[in-house]
C-alpha cells in the first residue's frame, strides 16, 4: 500500500486550450479526467520500502482524449518536473462524453 507524507486533492489547473472544468463554456468539446500524480522523489515507508514522497490528484480538462494531451498540460504547468503520471480516469460525475 502506498503512503505519502502529503496528499493534495483535486487541484484544478488551466491553460488556454486545455482548461479546468469550471471554466469550460462548451463541455462537449473537452474531456475531463482526474489524474493521480506521484512524486519522483521517494522516501522509505515503515517497512523500509521506497514509496513516492507525495501523491497529488488533479482535476483537468483536455481538448483531446489522449494521455499525450494530459501529459502536455501537466508538463506546461510544471507538474512533470517533480511528478509522474500514475493513473488517470474519467470521474463518475462526468457527463463530458
Amino acid at each position: 500500500m502506498r503512503t505519502a507524507s502529503a496528499v493534495k486533492e483535486f487541484t484544478p489547473i488551466m491553460i488556454t486550450l486545455l482548461s479546468a472544468p469550471e471554466t469550460l463554456t462548451d463541455p462537449s468539446s473537452a474531456y475531463r479526467y482526474l489524474v493521480e500524480l506521484v512524486s519522483i522523489e521517494q522516501e522509505l515507508d515503515s517497512q523500509e520500502v521506497p514509496v513516492p514522497k507525495n501523491i497529488e490528484t488533479v482535476d483537468l480538462c483536455v481538448a483531446q482524449p489522449t494521455k499525450e494531451a494530459i501529459a502536455l498540460l501537466l508538463s506546461v504547468k510544471g507538474y512533470l518536473e517533480k511528478y509522474q503520471i500514475a493513473s488517470y480516469w474519467v470521474p463518475e460525475d462526468c457527463d463530458c462524453f
